[in-house]
């Protein structure tokens, strides 16, 4: 928990990234095709490792006095969190790389390298955001999972949230952040009075395993039933398990809703393919 993947980190940069790096240096085609194909591989890892960060901080804070004594024993001169921040900015390094490369090309009116270059930092630029994105969720306040063990964030958005029973009210509704992972769909609240707009303040409400979803219905065009399968030992709330309705959501359209019920369908049917080929 402590050190996230960063062996896998290293691993990946050390026999992906540096060769391709030193085959590609010289040609702005190559190194434009390097981050393109490996964006998705950056964004995984990196974005395991992100939402790690919370967890690692946390670890470290806990046992600061321990930490501390270690690095004035072997006589380092950076604290482990300080240490531990360095794979995340690996990603900046890059952005400044491909970018000072674009500018480069630009100023000597080489068009087609400057596109390159371009092409390259806008990969780079998607991972940066993916990884800002993991950060953010690796803080969720009072969250009872290891999010770095629930599989890549495949789709996450704002909604409202209501009671198990009852009407849609809107008294009744309360702002949420919905987060699809690839093993686990997790509700939070976005807590009340928090001044970021992109990334406000969240906290864990709920969560229930893609594998454990029986069903999804709709309420009306834009609001969203999903039922729990009954498994005694794992329910809690006595109302769901009257209900067997672990979630109901309303979203901004009736678009909105069709994509989530898709996201949903899809990674459950992607793991039940998985459970037989086993």
């Amino acid at each position: 928990e402590l050190l996230g993947n960063i062996e896998d980190l290293k691993d990946y940069h050390k026999k992906v990234i540096l060769p391709k790096l030193e085959h590609a240096y010289r040609d702005p085609c190559k190194m434009r095709t390097l981050f393109e194909c490996e964006k998705n591989k950056l964004s995984m890892k990196y974005g395991r490792y992100c939402i790690n960060s919370s967890r690692s901080a946390s670890i470290i804070k806990e046992n600061l006095p321990f930490f501390s004594q270690y690095q004035h024993k072997n006589g380092q001169t950076h604290r482990l969190d300080a240490l531990l921040i360095k794979p995340i900015q690996r990603i900046t390094r890059y952005h400044m790389f491909l970018s000072n490369l674009a500018r480069t090309s630009t100023e000597l009116g080489n068009a087609d390298s400057s596109a390159d270059y371009s092409a390259a930092l806008d990969a780079i630029m998607s991972v940066t955001e993916h990884t800002n994105t993991m950060m953010w969720i690796g803080e969720i306040k009072n969250c009872p999972l290891i999010l770095c063990g629930q599989g890549p964030l495949l789709k996450h958005g704002r909604v409202l949230s209501k009671k198990i029973r009852g009407s849609f009210k809107n008294r009744n509704k309360w702002p949420c952040h919905l987060l699809l992972f690839q093993q686990t769909l997790v509700l939070c609240k976005i807590v009340e009075r928090s001044e970021k707009e992109q990334h406000p303040d969240l906290e864990y409400f709920k969560h229930v395993c893609v594998n454990h979803i029986q069903g999804l219905i709709s309420e009306s065009s834009k609001t969203l039933k999903i039922q729990k399968l009954e498994i005694e030992d794992q329910l809690t709330d006595s109302e769901s398990q009257k209900s067997n309705i672990m979630m109901r959501l309303e979203f901004d359209s009736e678009v909105e809703n069709d994509i989530w019920m898709k996201a949903i369908l899809t990674e459950i049917e992607q793991l039940k393919s998985i459970s037989l080929r086993l």
